[in-house]
């Protein structure tokens, strides 16, 4: 087994930099008790979700509130675990009891002896005490954190978290209201709320409150949200669909929560599927008072038993647990219910426009929900376990640290500039190094016309000119165009643009563009697929729309992808704001681990391993493996590492003598885990290579988090009201003791800026707080494909785009992709195991992912 190692200590606080003071969206906790909290193990049988469980802890609360629970106010996290401030009168600290919900009581005194609803049986036994002073001492800066500290930061979160999650729907962290609800396409609606989490830092606990938002159902008639979903102007046009629009509405409407209109009782019911006949010619067996049976059919038995008149019976029926058959327009879509599925396009663009608000907007929702909603001073839970917390949001001290140097080609009219405010443009520069371009393919995936063939001809005459004044060589040749189906077989396709293009100029192509005419991931993944890793040469996708109405900006932009894909080199960084890259061969590596969608049990998950081959970080080596599903540790780092070790030693005649690693995707709680095996792996190659090892810097990239920052004076913001690129904090509230920091490295374009969090996990090459901020700030200047500094350091950047790339090199088309940059592939193949395919090895030194 591993020995576990210790996380690196914060060496010092940061100075460089000009200072800015702001606001954080966090609220200090100025008290917190310093007694026991008291951990109980709660257990319902039989087992229910999370938001009916609270509902039993509520129906226990109000009848135990003064008995076992002694007048005090316990806490539940919905699942397993009860955090009460005193100990519950509890005989040998177990207790067992009986739950009704309020809303069977009726059910229950209406029904026969022995009959109606059955009471959930709960169990609660004391499970260990909590010692809040171990708490203190961590604030404190004394002692490390252990597993007794990160319990009471659980039971305080839960604390703060209890009361609104019992009284509004919610999700780990966060509860919504429907108080600012907007409607989505397809039946759904977004639903604002607030996230909230308790922080450790120096001196202090903190509370980070954020806005929250996510889809829920919309609520009502179930016709009305079909018809909505089918892009329907009335429910009358449900009638006319075909069958296989019934086949999407029937994946559509599975587990969707209803309740039905010939019921008081408003039970909340789950659908298994649509019927593929009509409520007319759905039929069942009715058993009669004789106890004979006769055939009947849903409609007749709801017209003539329960006097309820069908305006479409010949509607499909909505199939529910147990074979229970019911008319589709008798069913509501029941209210208060998160939507769990990914979001289409159109839904994401809507969300993010109901979401993305500048700063100022985003801090002024947050204070004005914390006293509509957390209101804690009223909060009885917070009271009894001695929580109070500060008015107001606090403001905490960051600094503005300067960008570095960006050197273009020396034949440049402007080959240095300084940027400012995170962006620069491309006039006047020419690129280091542009690749070599002999010849190229065209393959357009739309309709055949002579409009078409003359607008990608005019378009291709422009982006060369384009090229050739950024330093790219280009034949002169008139290119020849290829037209494809885009549902035909793309190999097919590809090599017929790449066979065009070697006639055409009489050389081999080196890159392929092709021209989409759609959006659809099912298509651009299978490019991909086919060019990284049949043909090994790569390809460059356009929209055709974009191709209509070309600007300067645009062709630049693709320039730049174009010219790193064929081995170029855009621009690097002055030398001597890059010291610990340029005085020694080091190698930077970025790694993530990327994972299949929701429900998605058989694809792999997929390690993607990038390390820099020079000292101007821009030569790469990438290298990407399937691991088992759900995997976060890289298992076969140390071959991996023992590859790239090789390939510098074969680019640079040496090996590098030390190691600056940029891990992505990694949560706290994995910490210990991932720096004890990946470490190790590395260790381990090393090993194979030099005598005394390589000083390895091991640092965390976390941009799944809720802090966001605000100038505390408005003449200090960027055109977007956020802070300035460069901005990074790293006191007030980071860590007590460990080396982390908030890094916002970008300039705003809209909405409010989210830092990226790097904690240093493991540090050799003894780093002080400013060299590795500066240094970490400068490097995100080097993204090769646009003229801005980007929000996440490239290694790790470029880590999780080609784990993104790597879902596509799958046998079977990828359908759509997951929250966490993954994909799925076609229906057919989804229950089956998929295999990686490698990309050609050549694609590999070169950033083909772009």
């Amino acid at each position: 087994m591993a020995q576990q190692l210790t996380i690196a200590q914060r060496p010092d606080f940061g100075t460089q930099g000009a200072r800015l003071p702001i606001h954080a969206n966090v609220y200090e906790i100025t008290s917190f008790g310093k007694d026991t909290i008291h951990h109980y193990d709660f257990k319902i049988d039989p087992e229910v979700p999370a938001d009916l469980g609270r509902q039993v802890f509520g129906a226990l609360e109000n009848r135990q509130r003064h008995k076992a629970f002694k007048g005090s106010f316990p806490v539940f996290d919905g699942k397993f675990n009860v955090f009460s401030p005193v100990r519950l009168a509890l005989q040998n600290n177990t207790g067992s009891f009986e739950v009704y919900l309020p809303r069977d009581e009726k059910r229950r005194q209406e029904a026969p002896q022995g009959k109606g609803p059955k009471p959930f049986k709960v169990t609660i036994s004391h499970a260990v005490e909590i010692n809040l002073a171990l708490l203190h001492e961590f604030i404190a800066g004394r002692t490390g954190s252990s597993p007794p500290v990160q319990m009471a930061i659980n039971a305080l979160d839960i604390a703060f978290h209890h009361l609104p999650a019992s009284q509004y729907p919610s999700a780990k962290n966060s509860f919504y209201t429907s108080a600012e609800k907007r409607p989505l396409s397809g039946g759904i609606e977004v639903w604002s709320g607030l996230f909230q989490s308790v922080r450790p830092s120096l001196g202090r606990l903190v509370l980070n409150v954020d806005v929250s938002s996510t889809a829920f159902y919309a609520a009502g008639p179930l016709l009305d949200s079909a018809a909505k979903f089918m892009n329907l102007r009335s429910p009358s046009q449900l009638t006319s669909l075909r069958e296989a629009d019934w086949r999407k509405l029937h994946k559509w409407a599975k587990g969707l929560p209803i309740t039905v209109s010939h019921r008081s009782d408003g039970r909340t019911f789950k659908v298994k599927g649509i019927t593929s006949r009509g409520a007319d010619r759905t039929m069942f067996k009715l058993r009669q008072d004789d106890n004979t049976e006769i055939d009947m059919s849903v409609a007749n038995y709801f017209t003539k038993n329960l006097n309820v008149r069908l305006n479409y019976p010949e509607l499909p029926c909505v199939e529910l647990k147990r074979g229970v058959m019911l008319p589709l327009e008798i069913c509501q879509v029941a209210s208060g219910h998160r939507y769990r599925r990914k979001l289409d396009e159109n839904q994401t663009a809507e969300m993010i426009k109901f979401t993305c608000v500048k700063p100022s907007d985003r801090f002024n929702r947050i204070r004005k929900n914390a006293e509509q909603l957390l209101r804690f001073e009223a909060n009885p839970y917070l009271k009894a376990f001695g929580i109070k917390v500060g008015r107001e949001l606090l403001t905490v001290a960051g600094r503005v640290l300067p960008p570095p140097t960006v050197i273009y080609g020396a034949t440049s009219r402007e080959p240095t500039i300084r940027p400012r405010d995170g962006s620069w443009n491309m006039r006047d520069k020419r690129l280091v190094m542009g690749a070599d371009l002999p010849s190229y393919g065209i393959l357009v995936l739309d309709r055949q016309s002579e409009q078409n063939s003359r607008m990608v001809l005019d378009f291709m005459q422009q982006f060369n000119n384009n090229l050739r004044n950024m330093g790219i060589r280009v034949p002169s040749g008139r290119p020849q165009i290829e037209f494809g189906h885009p549902m035909q077989d793309m190999g097919s396709n590809l090599r017929k643009a790449w066979d065009s293009g070697r006639k055409a100029f009489g050389a081999l192509p080196k890159i392929i563009y092709v021209v989409l005419g759609s959006t659809a991931a099912v298509i651009y993944g299978e490019v991909k697929r086919i060019s990284d890793t049949q043909m090994g040469a790569p390809t460059q996708c356009m929209q055709i729309k974009h191709l209509r109405r070309p600007n300067i900006q645009y062709m630049a932009n693709v320039a730049l992808k174009v010219n790193v894909k064929l081995g170029g080199v855009n621009s690097y960084l002055e030398p001597r704001d890059t010291p610990f890259l340029a005085r020694e061969p080091t190698m930077v590596i970025g790694a993530d681990v990327t994972h299949p969608g929701p429900g998605n049990t058989t694809d792999p998950s997929i390690a993607a391993v990038i390390c820099s081959m020079d000292s101007r970080m821009t030569k790469f080596k990438s290298q990407v493996s399937p691991l088992p599903p759900r995997t976060e540790i890289i298992a076969n780092l140390e071959g991996t590492m023992a590859q790239m070790f090789q390939a510098f030693r074969n680019q640079t005649t040496q090996l590098p003598r030390r190691i600056l690693f940029y891990r992505d995707g990694v949560s706290e709680s994995q910490f210990q885990t991932v720096l004890t095996h990946e470490l190790g792996a590395i260790k381990k190659a090393a090993a194979s290579f030099y005598k005394n090892s390589v000083p390895v810097t091991f640092v965390t990239c976390q941009k799944r988090h809720h802090i966001r920052f605000m100038p505390a004076q408005a003449n200090r913001a960027d055109r977007s009201g956020n802070c300035p690129a460069g901005t990074v904090v790293d006191r007030d509230i980071t860590h007590p003791k460990e080396f982390d920091f908030f890094l916002q490295a970008h300039g705003g374009l809209q909405g409010t800026s989210r830092p990226t969090h790097y904690t240093v996990l493991h540090d050799e090459n003894k780093f002080t707080a400013d060299s590795l901020q500066v240094l970490t700030n400068q490097m995100c200047y080097l993204f090769p494909r646009c003229t801005r500094s980007v929000s996440l350091c490239p290694p790790a950047y470029f880590a999780d785009l080609l784990a993104f790339r790597a879902r596509y090199h799958r046998h079977g088309r990828v359908e759509s992709t997951d929250d966490d940059a993954g994909s799925t592939i076609s229906t057919a193949a989804q229950n089956q195991p998929t295999a990686l395919v490698s990309v050609v090895d050549r694609l590999t030194s070169t950033l083909y992912f772009m």
